[in-house]
């Protein structure tokens, strides 16, 4: 779904939200699963959501990383 005030953030912002909300989440979700990052990286680059977070169209990239988690667990 776009909204309307999309238009005004470029692909590269949201690409570069999308990496630091990323980057947060597999933090502390590597944390939490006493895994090591690079681990739950790639697992995470497997993944359903991590293409919902990069598909801008869904609009993930615009949340912060506790739902970004929440929706990973789901999908997982």
């Amino acid at each position: 779904m776009e909204y309307e005030d999309d238009y005004s953030v470029t692909e590269e912002q949201k690409n570069a939200c999308a990496v630091t909300c990323m980057r947060c989440m597999l933090e502390d979700y590597s944390r939490l699963m006493n895994h090591s990052f690079e681990e739950e990286l790639k697992n995470f680059l497997a993944s359903d959501t991590y293409d919902a977070l990069f598909d801008f169209s869904t609009g993930l990239w615009r949340e912060g990383p506790r739902y970004i988690m929440d929706w990973y667990l789901t999908n997982h």
